[in-house]
């Protein structure tokens, strides 16, 4: 199956392939399917930059390989190597599902939920999304591959807010679906009048997912299902609440239906193609979030500068916090640097589960001075959303 796009014929490979490293940013060599070293005993590759993998075999299968119960051999050299025996499946559906909406519209809680897991960190503070994230669920026949993307800003303050905008952009492009998420509490007909697309434009099926619906009241959400409906610029309207998980299902059920019929673009097992470099970082950017105020989260970016696994003791990491002023390094580090040593210590518990595996945190502060407004800064610190 391919697409056109621009004149050209895309196949749905080739598409994959260029989502993927536009995702990633940029990196050097091959994306190889492997799973953690601690997991099968051993494995080539950098360590930090292969893909997250979580494994859901049987443990027959796992008996039959050698492997631990719950995982996988390494498969063979081709990075998306399904297996010889392989047969084609004409029931199987795969297709990109991109996530829009305003900042803190809860666009990653519902993204979290589909998936099935937590993959996009979460908090109360707006725009804590800045790149795109990848997330894949594959179950019965259907694969989605989830695009989370950063909030809309119509206001565009620095390079930073043009980064993440050209990765809302990008990721709409590339969709098969679209949900767009909205806060049921905030500004609800306004924000799908910003975002709805033109008239008469030929775009992909819309779902308008109408967020944290516990704050207000049923009847006012009938209201915006029935102007969703009566301006018929949407597929589907769903009703969500992403703290309980309530309308999520249907949200799902509605994905499967349409994206469209096709081979699957990646194994079972994985569930996201970012490296684990990708989700070290954004762990200790949640924390950094949740614990600071003011300007210091949003002036503020995590960048990991070394990742070496270790056959004895604890794998070894060393992260940099870039901020753009002496006084927020300050304020990052604290009164003789205890505001740092709590950063380091929920940020290492974080990251340890989230590997399951122990490990050394380096962390450093350094002045990036106005590194928002500096694309050389961005590209650098791996924000730019490469073609």
């Amino acid at each position: 199956m391919s697409r056109v796009r621009g004149g050209t014929a895309t196949s749905r490979a080739e598409r994959g392939s260029a989502i993927a490293q536009r995702a990633q940013g940029p990196r050097s060599g091959n994306v190889r399917i492997r799973l953690p070293a601690s997991l099968v005993g051993g494995g080539a590759g950098v360590a930090g930059r292969r893909s997250l993998r979580f494994c859901r075999r049987p443990a027959e299968v796992c008996a039959s390989s050698g492997a631990p119960e719950g995982t996988l051999p390494p498969p063979a050299d081709d990075p998306f190597h399904f297996g010889e025996d392989s047969e084609p499946n004409e029931n199987e559906s795969c297709g990109y599902v991109a996530l829009v909406g305003l900042p803190n519209a809860g666009k990653s809680t519902i993204s979290n939920r589909l998936l099935g897991q937590r993959y996009s960190i979460v908090t109360k503070k707006p725009n804590t999304t800045r790149k795109r994230v990848l997330g894949i669920r594959s179950e019965g026949d259907c694969q989605l591959i989830l695009l989370d993307t950063p909030g809309v800003v119509t206001k565009r303050a620095n390079l930073l807010d043009t980064s993440m905008m050209k990765a809302v952009t990008t990721a709409v492009e590339d969709a098969d679906a679209m949900l767009m998420v909205v806060d049921a509490s905030y500004e609800p007909y306004e924000t799908m009048r910003l975002l709805r697309p033109p008239e008469n434009h030929n775009h992909v099926p819309i779902a308008v997912v109408v967020n944290k619906i516990d704050l207000v009241e049923d009847a006012f959400v009938d209201e915006i299902k029935a102007w969703v409906k009566e301006e018929g610029f949407a597929a589907a309207c769903v009703g969500t609440c992403g703290k309980t998980g309530e309308g999520v299902e249907r949200v799902l059920k509605w994905c499967n239906a349409v994206v469209p019929k096709g081979p699957w673009m990646y194994p079972r097992e994985i569930i996201s193609d970012h490296p684990e470099r990708f989700f070290v970082a954004e762990i200790v950017r949640e924390k950094l979030i949740l614990q600071y105020d003011e300007e210091v989260p949003y002036a503020s970016h995590v960048h990991v500068l070394d990742f070496k696994e270790r056959a004895k003791g604890k794998d070894y990491i060393s992260v940099e916090i870039a901020v753009e002023r002496e006084s927020q390094k300050k304020i990052l580090i604290g009164k003789k640097g205890s505001a740092l040593k709590k950063l380091a210590t929920s940020a290492r518990l974080g990251i340890e589960e989230f590997l399951a595996r122990p490990v050394y945190l380096e962390m450093h502060v350094k002045v990036h001075k106005d590194w928002r407004k500096s694309q050389d800064e961005i590209d650098s610190l791996g924000l730019s959303e490469t073609a």
